[in-house]
């Protein structure tokens, strides 16, 4: 049997990572934010850049978009509450 080649891009090897990364944040956040009617919209893979240099990824958020539509604001202001209470970095 052929062995596969890698690829040694720096995006290919981040996308293998990512997967399990995403994979956690939706197995720790979804359930919650699914319970309060909350539905995924986005993941997606963010480099911070030097400001500097535009060349130097200084660091790479891995982030998951939940959002849900309200009708009025005093539910708006509950759910912001509950938000804005989530923990915003899911460790390993």
């Amino acid at each position: 049997m052929g062995k596969r080649a890698k690829s040694s891009s720096p995006r290919a090897a981040s996308a293998r990572i990512s997967r399990p990364l995403y994979a956690r944040v939706r197995a720790v956040t979804g359930p919650l934010a699914e319970e309060r009617g909350f539905r995924e919209v986005q993941a997606e893979r963010i480099e911070v850049t030097d400001p500097m240099d535009d060349s130097r990824v200084l660091d790479v958020w891995h982030e998951i978009t939940w959002a849900q539509e309200v009708i009025d604001a005093p539910t708006a202001v509950q759910l912001a509450r509950w938000a804005l209470s989530v923990e915003k970095y899911v460790g390993g």
